[in-house]
């Protein structure tokens, strides 16, 4: 599967490169399917321009409208495409510092819209959550809320 956290390794040792992964896809379009911003194209590679964990994570500016419109209960990440993958199905990141960890699930998104910088700190150092920062949390958390606003019933 393709459940993994990406690293780098700085080295001077000689080390021989890994063979290039066979493509296992086939005619399988999970991932194009259940992506709601169409990130993923029909060529089976990314834009990271339209997808949700690039604009929720590293993007440090507004999010453009069409993507945060599809975010549903995204606050950190997406990865719909993981989840619907076959090739990850029984995998899971089970890693306490993961954003899917249950702790994080339990935060309430309004009291994230208001979040101090130290609050930030105090809840998420040593997590990937302090990639997108305070200020990115409480942007995410404010669409979150926007996005799940139920219109009066009128009737």
């Amino acid at each position: 599967g393709s459940w993994c956290f990406l690293a780098t390794i700085i080295t001077t040792a000689p080390l021989a490169p890994d063979s290039p992964l066979t493509n296992r896809c086939g005619s399988c379009r999970a991932c194009i399917e259940a992506c709601p911003t169409h990130a993923i194209t029909e060529e089976q590679t990314m834009d990271a321009r339209r997808c949700i964990s690039y604009h929720s994570i590293e993007n440090r500016d507004e999010i453009p409208e069409d993507i945060a419109d599809k975010m549903g209960d995204c606050l950190f990440g997406c990865d719909i495409c993981q989840s619907v993958c076959p090739w990850n199905q029984n995998k899971k990141c089970e890693d306490a510092a993961s954003p899917t960890h249950p702790e994080f699930a339990a935060l309430d998104p309004a009291m994230l819209t208001t979040l101090s910088d130290e609050d930030f700190h105090r809840l998420f150092d040593g997590t990937p959550v302090t990639r997108a920062k305070a200020k990115g949390i409480r942007r995410n958390a404010s669409l979150f809320l926007r996005n799940h606003i139920i219109p009066p019933d009128d009737s």
